[in-house]
């Protein structure tokens, strides 16, 4: 499965071309490159999420020349090289688009909230919390707390992605909200038609 349906890659390819990588007219200054920031909890190449979120990364940069870079709380592995600490991000030029790649609790998800630029929500999907309780205190509460995150980011997003119809239905029952629409395998939502019972 791509990193999202055909239909939005070939939108933000279009969109792309035309706002951010026509040549600039001689004389005239050069247009910048469009800045896409992209956080999660963990950066693991080895697993779903983090896979997932640096062939995002690749598409971005290399397939529509985005200026790209990933933030995490947490880097594992060979993704250590790849991408930065959360915690430095202030320290960046602000993004034209942020994208959070959401799963567990985290406290990349809490930075998020105070953040002004567009965000897209990657919803990956949380095990519900009841499946831990009793063997796992520590997940069970990190479970509750992603939910609990999502539902405060969904009505700030623009975009609201999930990988499957039944993420999407988890999501609007988790997050109180209604309509849900199919692109290229990839199920979205506005944030808007989630945020009406989020809280």
């Amino acid at each position: 499965m791509p990193v999202a349906g055909s239909n939005w890659r070939q939108a933000v390819t279009r969109r792309q071309a035309e706002a951010f990588a026509m040549p600039a007219a001689p004389g005239a200054a050069a247009i910048r490159r469009l800045r896409v920031h992209q956080f999660t909890a963990v950066l693991a190449d080895r697993d779903a999420v983090g896979a997932h979120t640096l062939a995002l990364h690749r598409l971005l940069t290399d397939d529509l020349g985005c200026d790209a870079a990933v933030f995490a709380a947490q880097r594992v592995g060979a993704a250590r090289r790849l991408g930065g600490d959360f915690r430095d991000h202030p320290r960046h030029p602000p993004p034209d688009l942020v994208i959070y790649q959401a799963s567990v609790g985290s406290p990349v998800a809490d930075y998020l909230l105070t953040r002004p630029e567009p965000l897209v929500l990657d919803y990956h999907g949380v095990t519900p919390p009841e499946h831990f309780d009793g063997w796992d205190p520590a997940m069970a509460a990190a479970a509750r707390r992603g939910r609990g995150q999502l539902c405060r980011l969904v009505p700030l997003a623009g975009l609201v992605l999930a990988h499957s119809g039944f993420a999407a239905s988890e999501l609007a029952r988790a997050c109180g909200g209604g309509g849900v629409g199919r692109s290229g395998g990839v199920t979205g939502l506005a944030g808007s038609e989630l945020g009406a019972g989020a809280g």
